[in-house]
């Protein structure tokens, strides 16, 4: 698979660096969080930090070895097929998670947030979910 990115680049004098303004990168552009669900799902963009972020991981003991996620734009998602920047539907698969220092997790085992709430605090590592979540919100301390 190619990525194309479109940038434009402007240069200012023989010495000077290229600014890079515009830069797209179309394989992460935040997809609809709630396709395939009723409730709405609310993302808010820009206002993750470095430290607020959950990484799901599809194996036990968060073993990085098959696939894994981190997701730093907080929102609420009614569904995990499509979270900003995922690459795969994450919808049943999360076996464990890692949240961040400046992060809360709920995960709910239902998509729509049904069933029975999971939360987990800044810090927090879980190596093994039972049942894998269909549905998350991601909080930011501050």
């Amino acid at each position: 698979m190619f990525r194309t990115l479109r940038c434009t680049a402007l240069a200012a004098g023989a010495t000077a660096a290229l600014l890079l303004t515009g830069c797209t990168d179309p394989t992460t552009t935040p997809q609809n969080p709630n396709i395939g669900g009723d409730e709405p799902s609310t993302a808010t963009p820009g206002s993750g930090g470095e430290g607020c972020f959950v990484h799901l991981f599809d194996g036990d003991d968060l073993n990085d070895e098959g696939s894994s996620f981190e997701l730093t734009q907080p929102g609420k998602f009614a569904t995990m097929t499509d979270l900003p920047a995922a690459r795969d539907d994450w919808s049943g698969e999360a076996d464990s998670l890692a949240v961040g220092p400046d992060a809360t997790v709920t995960v709910w085992p239902e998509k729509n947030f049904g069933g029975q709430s999971q939360k987990f605090e800044a810090g927090t590592e879980v190596p093994h979910l039972d049942p894998e979540p269909m549905s998350l919100e991601l909080v930011c301390a501050g």
